[in-house]
């Protein structure tokens, strides 16, 4: 299926910015705004995960095809993910692909997910750089119902998935025995205390892996970062938030060199919340951004963090702190008003900012670059 695009580009409001003054010369920076909408596949149903992430160079997606109960993967052509090529069925055995999380790994896109009919954990690796092939599906996680809402990333070298155990109501944690993801050690419940472990965020925090998730007991959001490299062993979980029933849908991304993480509150809307130092030991006070928000996506964008997200009526919606830390945001801005959101992944994609997103169709927006213009200063 070809994907279709349409230009959703606002007029034109110029703002130029003198810089790089010299003796000889200066430049001066004119913003054009605008927007790129691309249907990258408009017959999949809605998907509850989309994430986008850079792969050989190109934006990739991996999203779950609710139509035909499919996992999907798809690459754009270029770089700016102008154009696509055609999805591509991962994964078709039964109920598969629910709640995808992809990464390179090893030089190839893989994908953790959940699978519906068995109720199990599975992971999938490609057989080339570009995902053009994929090797068979491997079970990660098989005892009970577990292998909700993963996260995939890259840990100490081997790939590991941080994910919801809904049979005992458990953060797990589960990282390969090798590079390629051929071989996997043993599941650690990393967070047993009540029904913990919600919507988990994995990523490497100061050279250890962290997790960011929705702790369902207490109503908040917590944070717990491996005493080690591989994450073998694990402190203890941090309160984040506590204050009304925070911690849905977070996402953790390292932020100016401290961990920093962007959720959904349902009482106080979008939240950004940033730790004091590299570890996450101790957290800053959490900032509200937006008032009704759903399906959070936290990245940097051109050296400060920025959020993609759902708002209140299920529009798209982003927002960019003014500084490098996040401690002060600006406006937030309407993407797109397609409605019925289900999924949002944000990411920096050929130095603009870009999104994944689902409703009854997986679609892809892009930032429209600045335009540059050079002058050379004449002596009168």
């Amino acid at each position: 299926m070809s994907a279709s695009s349409s230009s959703a580009a606002s007029a034109a409001t110029v703002s130029p910015v003198l810089s790089t003054v010299t003796t000889s010369n200066f430049t001066v920076q004119f913003t054009r705004p605008g927007r790129l909408i691309t249907e990258v596949d408009t017959s999949p149903g809605s998907s509850p995960s989309t994430p986008l992430v850079v792969v050989s160079g190109n934006p990739a997606i991996a999203y779950f095809d609710s139509t035909n109960a499919d996992l999907k993967y798809v690459r754009a052509t270029d770089a700016a993910g102008m154009s696509w090529g055609t999805p591509l069925s991962v994964d078709t055995a039964g109920d598969v692909g629910r709640d995808p999380s992809l990464a390179v790994v090893a030089g190839n896109p893989a994908i953790a997910y959940f699978d519906g009919t068995n109720l199990d954990l599975k992971y999938v690796r490609a057989t080339d750089a570009t995902g053009t092939s994929w090797g068979a599906p491997l079970s990660v996680d098989t005892a009970g119902d577990v292998g909700w809402f993963p996260s995939l990333a890259v840990v100490a070298g081997n790939p590991a998935i941080a994910y919801f155990d809904v049979t005992n109501l458990d953060l797990k944690y589960v990282r390969a025995t090798n590079a390629e993801g051929t071989s996997w050690g043993t599941p650690i419940g990393v967070d047993t205390a009540g029904n913990v472990g919600y919507y988990p965020s994995l990523a490497v925090v100061a050279g250890n892996p962290a997790i960011a998730y929705h702790d369902s007991t207490n109503y908040s959001l917590k944070y717990v970062r491996a005493t080690d490299a591989a994450g073998t062993s694990w402190g203890t979980p941090i309160g984040v938030d506590a204050t009304g029933n925070a911690g849905y849908y977070p996402s953790l991304v390292v932020i100016a060199g401290n961990p920093a993480i962007a959720y959904f509150d349902l009482t106080y809307g979008l939240k950004y919340v940033r730790a004091t130092d590299a570890a996450g030991t101790s957290w800053g006070v959490p900032i509200s951004l937006d008032t009704a928000t759903f399906y959070v996506s936290l990245a940097v964008v051109a050296g400060n963090p920025a959020i993609g997200y759902a708002g209140g009526n299920g529009d798209l919606k982003y927002v960019r702190a003014t500084n490098a830390a996040g401690t002060s945001w600006g406006t937030p801005v309407s993407v797109d008003t397609v409605g019925g959101l289900s999924a949002v992944s944000l990411a920096a994609i050929a130095g603009n900012p870009a999104i994944s997103y689902s409703s009854s169709q997986l679609k892809y927006v892009s930032a429209s670059p600045g335009a540059f213009v050079n002058w050379i200063a004449v002596a009168p």
